[in-house]
């Protein structure tokens, strides 16, 4: 058994052998239908499995893989973990959606959307199952390569994403700018959202906007039976 580790900080050299090594994993959340109950789609999110440290939260590592070149070798690392889980799922009679982050770094990269392509149909997994979840950690100096690759990534049937919606620098612009079909509300928009107002405030203004654009919403954070009744009602 593993615990989180949540304080330590890590070296660009630290985090460049855990790649090499093979030492990171990927985790899946769940994602169900709030009419219905029912399991859609999982969430693939990747964990570092460290030797000495235990499992080490992605909050310790992927700024320091941005930071340093290294975000992209992790990216295609977990998104082909992910599709290769896919197939082993779809093999045994479970057909859901991954969703699979993707900071704005990576997609730097013109060619990852010939790679993640290649990966799903490796995997025989329909490209409109597979949601490219974009989070921009950090502003662009030049978004005309990310924009190449969404725009691309859309062309070849992926859903997009846009990932913790109301913080950091996700905006309106990039809603008019990317062709967007899913909003995923940040979970401090959600949780507690039965006794906090300004929460509550939050959330429904993000939802209404989602709803407006006609795009899929994604309410992160349900984390008990409060935050459930929540986003229900």
């Amino acid at each position: 058994t593993f615990e989180i580790t949540w304080k330590k900080t890590y070296s660009a050299e630290d985090v460049r052998k855990a790649v090499e090594n093979l030492e990171l994993t990927v985790h899946y959340q769940p994602k169900v239908a709030i009419r219905t109950g029912e399991f859609v789609g999982v969430e693939a999110l990747v964990r570092w499995r460290h030797p000495k440290d235990g499992l080490v939260s992605p909050l310790q590592f992927v700024g320091v893989a941005e930071a340093n070149g290294l975000i992209y070798p992790l990216t295609c690392f977990v998104f082909s973990t992910a599709m290769s889980q896919s197939a082993v799922w779809r093999a045994g009679g479970l057909s859901v959606c991954m969703a699979v982050n993707l900071s704005v770094d990576a997609l730097e990269t013109v060619d990852f959307a010939t790679f993640a392509h290649e990966q799903a149909t490796r995997a025989g997994m329909p490209t409109k199952d597979v949601i490219v979840e974009v989070t921009e950690s950090r502003i662009m100096r030049d978004l005309r390569a990310p924009l190449e690759v969404l725009t691309r990534l859309h062309l070849m049937r992926f859903q997009l994403s846009i990932d913790d919606f109301g913080t950091g620098y996700s905006s309106l612009a990039q809603l008019q700018d990317i062709p967007f079909s899913e909003l995923k509300i940040d979970r401090s928009f959600v949780h507690r959202g039965n006794i906090d107002q300004t929460v509550r405030t939050m959330y429904s203004t993000c939802l209404g906007l989602s709803k407006q654009l006609k795009m899929i919403t994604v309410a992160e954070g349900v984390e008990d039976h409060h935050d459930w009744k929540f986003v229900t009602a």
